[in-house]
């Protein structure tokens, strides 16, 4: 029987329904902030020993159903979504929002969200493959979705005094060793790379790599030049 807290909310009826264990609904009515539910815990041993990890909440899935060519069984440990609805012309949601945070007077290692695969099966490097292993997907097109989306990634700060030291910082022993590997890889229309960023920082346009070679310009002075070799 469904543990039921508030009421259905009418924002997805056919997953409220389809609810096994537990649902919890509300209608957030006031001006101010509202949540419809809160989760909060402290860790605060007394004496800390050893290595250990603890969590507010902590979400777990187990698939055993098998996927075929014909029929996809997909499992999801956590599906959040925020809609703006029809009739709203300029609203604001995030599906997700996560945060690191250090206090005044303190200090500490803080992460915004980590993202990871527990690969105990085969090494397959190849994408869209049954086998295939991704820790971050980024999809444009969900729900059956028309539109088109502004961009992928967007790194910004806001008005106050913190910005970053760092984009994105890749790290070279992070590739598996012996095998063509790419930091970045532009693959074309015609399913071809045609731009490729290797680990060791060396890039390819096609089967062509990036190169320097000093060469005489044309009153004969020695001048470094980019090249394509072949």
């Amino acid at each position: 029987m469904t543990a039921t807290f508030g009421y259905d909310p009418l924002v997805a009826s056919d997953v409220w329904g389809s609810s096994e264990g537990l649902r919890i609904g509300a209608d957030l009515k006031n001006s101010g902030n509202e949540f419809a539910a809160v989760i909060q815990a402290t860790a605060k041993s007394p004496t800390p020993i050893g290595d250990c990890e603890k969590a507010a909440a902590i979400i777990e899935a187990a698939q055993r159903e098998v996927s075929t060519p014909s029929s996809s069984r997909d499992l999801v440990a956590l599906d959040a979504r925020s809609t703006i609805k029809t009739g709203n012309p300029q609203g604001r949601v995030w599906g997700g929002f996560f945060a690191g945070h250090i206090e005044q007077n303190a200090d500490g290692l803080a992460t915004g969200i980590e993202v990871g695969v527990a690969n105990s099966g085969s090494d397959q490097p190849n994408l869209d493959t049954p086998t295939s292993k991704v820790a971050l997907s980024i999809v444009a097109q969900e729900f059956g979705s028309t539109g088109h989306l502004t961009a992928a990634i967007h790194i910004t700060r806001w008005s106050g005094r913190p910005r970053y030291y760092h984009g994105i910082i890749v790290k070279e022993d992070a590739f598996v060793e012996g095998y063509d590997c790419d930091v970045i890889c532009l693959i074309g229309n015609d399913n071809v790379p045609s731009f490729r960023l290797k680990p060791n920082g060396t890039l390819w346009f096609r089967n062509r790599k990036l190169g320097f070679r000093q060469v005489r310009d044309t009153v004969g002075n020695v001048v470094d030049a980019l090249i394509l070799e072949a």
